[in-house]
């Protein structure tokens, strides 16, 4: 891909996120207000739906990019507004394992329902070819994208 075309990609892109995310902006920050959240806190919440399972605090901290004290003290303040469960490792009673609790999978899903509603809003709005079109580069693009994390994964190794 040229230079050109290139520069044209990431600024459709940034547009394109920039609208979706715009759109459900106010819904999301007003949830996090609601709640009480700092940006961190919500991003314990999150990165934690999108893992799945439990994590290590030291694992929370190195996804969030956050000190172990930071990432520690943020699983605190979530778990005293009843969002995560923190527990001994049942083999090593010093290491504890963070989940989320149901409260905290609901707003996981509110989030995850805002963002999809936009998505929506913005398909329904794009010609049939061209969402056709753009389905096919998406796909490919991420497919790329896929195996560029690969091969920087097994570089680091």
């Amino acid at each position: 891909m040229d230079q050109t075309a290139a520069e044209r990609l990431s600024c459709a892109i940034g547009v394109l996120l920039d609208r979706l995310h715009g759109g459900c902006q106010t819904e999301l920050f007003d949830a996090l207000l609601d709640l009480d959240l700092s940006f961190t806190q919500a991003r314990v919440v999150f990165t934690l739906a999108k893992h799945g399972t439990a994590l290590q605090i030291n694992e929370l901290a190195e996804q969030l990019g956050v000190s172990v004290a930071t990432a520690g003290r943020n699983v605190e303040q979530v778990m005293a507004l009843g969002l995560v469960h923190r527990r001994e490792d049942a083999e090593d009673r010093r290491i504890k394992l963070v989940t989320l609790s149901e409260q905290g999978q609901e707003t996981a899903r509110v989030y995850e329902s805002v963002m999809r509603a936009q998505i929506q809003t913005f398909v329904q709005v794009v010609p049939g070819e061209e969402a056709s079109l753009l389905a096919d580069a998406l796909n490919n693009a991420l497919a790329g994208a896929d195996l560029l994390a690969a091969d920087s994964q097994d570089f680091a190794r």
